[in-house]
């Protein structure tokens, strides 16, 4: 039987590789994601413009920023990778960067095809 008092023989805090891996991947793939989600937008909100423009009408608030701001979607890769990357806690920060990359790039999708549609909803309302 060994001391009580004696310090313990297996070192704390020493993950295994095969978690540090599964980290390093799903960190890649959150930002890998934010980056795509970034430059689809970016491809596919300006084939949007001529068309909601042509409606005629004032077009909804929400779809004019997302008209005119479309650029600040690639604020999402550079948070993911920041919370991926020096997050204060690596806990915290492995959570954080699955949240910034797959969370946030499915809500910044969905508002981008609300925002585009919007117009076209209106004017169903109004017939």
């Amino acid at each position: 039987m060994t001391s009580p008092y004696e310090p313990p023989s297996a070192e704390l805090g020493v993950q295994p590789k095969r978690r540090d891996a599964a980290d390093l991947i799903l960190r890649i793939a959150s930002v890998a994601m934010s980056l795509i989600t970034a430059g689809g937008i970016t491809l596919v909100v300006p084939q949007f413009k001529p068309v909601i423009q042509g409606f005629g009408d004032d077009l909804p608030l929400l779809t004019q920023l997302v008209a005119d701001y479309t650029f600040l979607v690639w604020l999402l890769p550079i948070l993911t990778l920041a919370v991926a990357l020096a997050w204060p806690k690596p806990r915290q920060r492995f959570h954080l960067s699955i949240v910034c990359g797959f969370v946030l790039s499915g809500i910044t999708w969905a508002l981008m095809i609300y925002a585009m549609y919007l117009p076209i909803f209106n004017m169903a309302a109004e017939v």
